[in-house]
């Protein structure tokens, strides 16, 4: 409670009819002695690769002191990671530009939390940005050109020649199928 009212009375002692009262005011200054802290939004993150949508996620964290010991600015505390992610100063909110799976499917960041008092205070917030998969790729084969010779009688069935290709997607969208077209 930063106001306090008190009712003050004093009486003349021997003389029970002579009193006076005051009212006193009394408003505490406001220290700051509490840190912020970050609720659930401190969490873990999933965005879809190559998206086009720049919003990822809004860190939110609360400081219980006033004034400006309870105004908070956040701040991303990963140099290396600044041409990818940014985040805005006073909501906290993270942005992306858009972000390919292939190349790296998880960035660690820490989103500091820091309040405006003369003695700052801070608190972080250490989250995994995980990049889910989407199927951008497609297959290629490990060579261009594949050759073989058979003799004319060989048996049905028999294998003559093994292909290879991969795609750089993960899960189901890496299943490669072959087929024969005809020529």
């Amino acid at each position: 409670q930063d106001l306090h009212d008190l009712i003050v009375s004093v009486t003349m002692e021997g003389h029970s009819g002579i009193t006076d009262t005051a009212v006193v005011y009394v408003n505490v200054n406001d220290v700051n002695d509490n840190s912020p802290k970050f609720g659930t939004s401190c969490r873990d993150v999933i965005i879809p690769e190559n998206s086009a949508s720049e919003f990822v996620h809004a860190f939110v964290a609360v400081d219980a002191d006033s004034g400006d010991n309870g105004r908070l600015s956040y701040a991303l505390n990963n140099d290396d990671l600044r041409d990818l992610f940014r985040i805005e100063r006073d909501t906290g909110k993270l942005f992306a530009i858009p972000l390919d799976r292939e190349e790296r499917d998880r960035y660690d960041l820490e989103i500091l939390a820091v309040d405006n008092g003369p003695d700052r205070r801070t608190t972080k917030c250490v989250v995994s940005v995980k990049v889910m998969d989407e199927n951008d790729n497609s297959p290629s084969f490990s060579q261009s050109i594949y050759s073989a010779s058979v003799k004319e009688d060989i048996r049905i069935g028999t294998e003559v020649l093994r292909v290879s290709a991969t795609d750089p997607d993960s899960g189901n969208n890496a299943k490669v199928t072959y087929a024969i077209e005809k020529a």
